[in-house]
């Protein structure tokens, strides 16, 4: 098996800034220059979202290879499961296009392949939890070909057997619309030293001493974390609901306006209103009888003069 490194990785205990931090790895070109800067224990937050959430409820039937006997005896395992793709940032970040990058120690190489396992506790085990291992990318034969596995990162989040069944009810249900995972305080996650809570890198040094291994000083009792422990973590389900509502329809106006045409009138306004109609027409025909006076006068005048 070969593992894919590009860079030695060494512990540095010269460290500038002594008030900040006392040590730090450090990355050497194949000449032994440095590359990049100081690199030191990131213990803030970061966020992933889930791209794709899969149930799995798996069955086994296989001897007990743990057992003391002889005759091994016949075991059945179930193992359930929920696994979730993950892409580093939350959706504000990448909608900002501000989330960070991930690589392995001694590589350039960026970090695609995240995931996280969620599984119920065991029988015997009360307290959630929550682990990450990871893998440098390798080439290995198989068959008498060669096949290499991507660097990986896999967080797994161990759960009550309640909260399990809430979280296999909602993903079977579809009831999920965005997760995201919180980690803070993650052994093995380096960045270089800011005073912002906020980084675009993170460098990853795997659990695996052997295959990504860390040059250290004669003599220093300094063990860098590597990835295991994550110091917190929550994870958060969404569910979005769209209402729409749309602009009431011309009927629906008209309906509104015979509503407020049924109220009952005032009483008084309703006599003053007849009254007014009233004179109109007294003022009319008076009118108009002054006028037909007028033309009958007129037609007596023209006998007379004829």
């Amino acid at each position: 098996m070969e593992h894919h490194l590009d860079r030695r990785v060494i512990l540095s205990e010269d460290s500038e800034y002594k008030n900040l931090y006392k040590w730090s790895l450090q990355e050497l070109d194949e000449e032994g220059a440095k590359v990049g800067r100081d690199l030191v224990p990131w213990v803030w937050g970061l966020d992933f979202t889930a791209t794709e959430l899969v149930y799995n409820d798996g069955l086994t039937i296989e001897p007990d290879y743990s057992s003391d006997d002889e005759e091994m005896p016949i075991v059945t395992r179930k193992r359930r499961r929920i696994r979730a793709k993950l892409r580093p940032g939350s959706p504000q970040e990448w909608h900002r296009n501000r989330h960070p990058s991930y690589s392995m120690f001694g590589t350039d190489r960026t970090i695609t392949a995240f995931e996280l396992s969620i599984e119920p506790l065991a029988e015997d085990e009360e307290q959630d939890s929550c682990r990450v291992w990871g893998s440098v990318s390798y080439t290995m034969d198989i068959d008498f070909r060669d096949e290499t596995t991507d660097d990986a990162v896999t967080f797994h989040l161990y759960v009550r057997p309640e909260t399990f069944e809430h979280y296999v009810r909602t993903v079977l249900a579809a009831e999920v619309d965005a997760a995201v995972l919180y980690v803070k305080r993650v052994a093995g996650f380096y960045s270089d030293w800011s005073p912002a809570i906020s980084t675009d890198n993170i460098k990853v040094l795997t659990g695996n001493e052997k295959d990504h291994p860390v040059e250290l000083l004669d003599g220093s009792e300094i063990v860098p974390p590597r990835l295991g422990e994550v110091g917190e973590v929550s994870l958060t389900l969404v569910r979005k609901l769209t209402f729409e509502q749309s602009a009431p329809e011309a009927d629906e106006d008209d309906d509104w306006q015979d509503e407020l045409v049924e109220v009952p009138p005032d009483k008084a306004l309703v006599a003053a209103q007849r009254s007014a109609k009233a004179n109109v027409q007294t003022v009319a025909l008076l009118t108009s009888l002054g006028i037909a006076a007028w033309v009958i006068a007129a037609l007596l005048l023209l006998i007379l003069v004829t």
